[in-house]
C-alpha cells in the first residue's frame, strides 16, 4: 500500500465517522414537550366536587361523567364565564390555557311556593337616570333570604313581569321577613310605560310614569300592588354619587 492510498483509506474512514455521528445526533433530538394545562370544574356547591383534568394544549376537554345536583335546582350545564353566558362545547371548543368551568343552576319552578300576597314596590335610582324597582311581598317568611323566581321583558313601552314563586331555600340564617326581586330597568325615555305583572292566574295592570323630574307608579284599583314611593324625585345629571365605608 503505497502512501497515497493510505492518506485516501483515512480521509474515506473520517468522512463516514462525520456523517455516522452527525446522523447519531439527529436521532437523539428531544422531543418538544406539549403543554399541559389544568381544567377545573366550579359547582358552586360543596358536595359536588369533580376531579380537574389535565388537557394538553389544543385539546378537548372530556365531559364529567357525573352529573352536579342540587336540591330544589337543575343544572343546566358547564359556562366558559362566572355569569353563565357561553356554553362550553366539548365537542368543539379547544383548551389553550388554564380553565375554569362553571355549572349553571336555574330554579327548579316545581318547586316553588306561589305568592299568596300583595305585593310591595320600592323604586330605586341607583345612579342618574337609572331605575331599579325592588319588589317584596306583604307576606312574611321565616327568613328574609327567600327569594322571588321571575322573568321579565322590557319592549317598547310595555315592561312585562312574571312571578313564578317564592324558593324556600334550605338554609336560614336570617331573620324573618319577605321574599324579595330586583329588576334594573336601566335608563328609562321619558314616557309611560305599561306595567304588567303576571302572578299566578293574576294579572296587575298599571303604569310606570317617567317624566324629567321624577317616576311615579301607579295600580288604579288595586290592593294587591303598593308602591311604597310614588313619586321618586330624579337625581340631578351630573351628580357624583359617593359611597361612605363605615
Amino acid at each position: 500500500m503505497n502512501r497515497l492510498t493510505f492518506v485516501t483509506i483515512v480521509i474515506t474512514a473520517l468522512t463516514a465517522v462525520v456523517t455516522l455521528t452527525s446522523c447519531n445526533k439527529e436521532s437523539v433530538n428531544p422531543k418538544i414537550s406539549e403543554k399541559e394545562f389544568i381544567v377545573t370544574f366550579e359547582t358552586g356547591w360543596g358536595d359536588n366536587a369533580i376531579v380537574p383534568q389535565k388537557v394538553k394544549e389544543g385539546g378537548k376537554v372530556t365531559k364529567p361523567e357525573k352529573t352536579p345536583t342540587q336540591e330544589g335546582y337543575n343544572f343546566t350545564g358547564w359556562y366558559k364565564e362566572m355569569e353563565c353566558t357561553n356554553e362550553w362545547k366539548f365537542d368543539m371548543d379547544l383548551v389553550s390555557t388554564n380553565t375554569i368551568l362553571y355549572a349553571r343552576w336555574i330554579f327548579d319552578i316545581h318547586k316553588l311556593e306561589p305568592i299568596d300576597s300583595g305585593i310591595n314596590i320600592r323604586m330605586i335610582e341607583h345612579s342618574p337616570q337609572a331605575l331599579q324597582l325592588n319588589f317584596s311581598t306583604k307576606k312574611m317568611y321565616p327568613c328574609c333570604n327567600f327569594p322571588i323566581v321571575f322573568s321579565w321583558q322590557l319592549s317598547s313601552n310595555i315592561i312585562d313581569i312574571t312571578f313564578d314563586g317564592v324558593f324556600r331555600s334550605g338554609i336560614c340564617l336570617t331573620l324573618p321577613g319577605p321574599a324579595t326581586a330586583g329588576i334594573d330597568l336601566g335608563v328609562l325615555n321619558n314616557e309611560t310605560y305599561q306595567l304588567y305583572i303576571h302572578n299566578g292566574h293574576e294579572t296587575y295592570t298599571g303604569e310606570l310614569i317617567v317624566s324629567s323630574d321624577n317616576y311615579k307608579i301607579n295600580f288604579v284599583d288595586n290592593l294587591k300592588v303598593n308602591c311604597t314611593n310614588t313619586p321618586l324625585n330624579k337625581i340631578p345629571e351630573n351628580t357624583i354619587l359617593v359611597t361612605l365605608l363605615r
